[in-house]
Parts: C-alpha cells; structure tokens; sequence
C-alpha cells in the first residue's frame, strides 16, 4: 500500500519520544522506504527569527518553522499546494509539493511564493519495510490527507483534527495507551 500523500498518526503505544504524538505528512513511499514530514510540532522559531537578516511580508513573518523529523536536521523544506512549481519541487500527494530549492525562498521573500505554505527542517525516513513494521506493531495508524489540517489549522489542532477524521476521540484515544498495539 502506497502511503504518499496520506497522514500517519502516532498511536498511544509510540515508543520514540520524538513522535510521541505526531501527525506526519507522507511525501513519499514505495520500493526504497518512506519519507514524512511531522507538520505538528514547532521548533520554537518563526520564519522571521530563523532568517532575521531577512525582510518577510508581514503574512508570513510569524509563522512557525517545524521539526520535520531527525534526518537532515539542517534542510529546510516546504510544503505547499501545487498552484506553481519551483527549480527542485516534486509532487507528494493530491495537490500538494514538496520543495527544497532556494528558489522559493526568494518568491516567499517577494511575496510571490506559494499562497499556503509550511516550513520544516529536517523529516522523517524509513529504510525499506521499516514503516511496514510500525505500521505492523501498531506505532501509527493512517489517516486520509486534508487540505485543510496541513495548510490551514493551527499546529496545536493538527493531530486532534486527523483522528477525528477517523472518528476517533482524541480523549478516549489517548487513555488507551498500554492497550493499543498489544490487543
């Protein structure tokens, strides 16, 4: 099953503090593993503070710069909808880019960047059958993709958001730890 372009929940049972409550966008997945950015967990930094010799237009000066994972700490990625298309942007999903050229930068910079965007540094791998595995334990569960939880919603609402999708209580979720990914 081809995950891209879909959400991975963390379950109760998530083992690795690091996603410990995360919602993952899955911007790739096939035969050579997986690759994910968390979109719900803020690295304390704003676009502005990150690149203060920089001038942004004030819609996007404050907006969180997010840890998307433990691989290439220092890459900074974005996600955007797929209105244009930038030097090194490659589709991940129904209407969405992911893109990691400083191309887009200079347009955001401008004000001719992407009308919706987020902004990661780092992401998540998985070498080959390594999500298959989780996903086996029960560590995520996945959720269908939502324009409007990535782009729109505010980080904090993120994750509530996803499981609501599935029709789960993020309350009754969450007390089920111990429970989930050992019935």
């Amino acid at each position: 099953m081809d995950l891209t372009g879909q959400f991975l929940i963390a379950a109760p049972s998530m083992k690795d503090p690091r996603f410990q409550e995360t919602l993952i966008y899955m911007i790739e997945h096939g035969k050579d593993g997986a690759t994910g950015i968390v979109v719900n967990r803020p690295i304390g930094m704003t676009l502005q503070s990150l690149f203060t010799q920089y001038s942004f237009p004030r819609k996007v000066e404050e907006m969180p710069v997010f840890w998307g994972g433990p691989v290439a700490p220092h890459q900074g990625i974005f996600l955007h909808p797929d209105e244009k298309l930038w030097m090194r942007s490659m589709r991940s999903g129904p209407g969405v880019v992911t893109t990691v050229s400083v191309d887009i930068f200079d347009d955001i910079l401008k004000g001719t960047g992407p009308s919706n965007f987020l902004c990661a540094v780092g992401y998540a791998g998985w070498a080959v059958g390594q999500l298959e595995d989780e996903l086996g334990r029960e560590d995520w569960l996945v959720a269908p993709f939502n324009k409007e939880i990535l782009f729109e919603m505010p980080y904090q609402m993120k994750y509530d958001a996803a499981l609501a999708e599935l029709g789960i209580d993020v309350n009754q979720f969450k007390s089920m730890e111990g429970i989930v990914g050992h019935a």
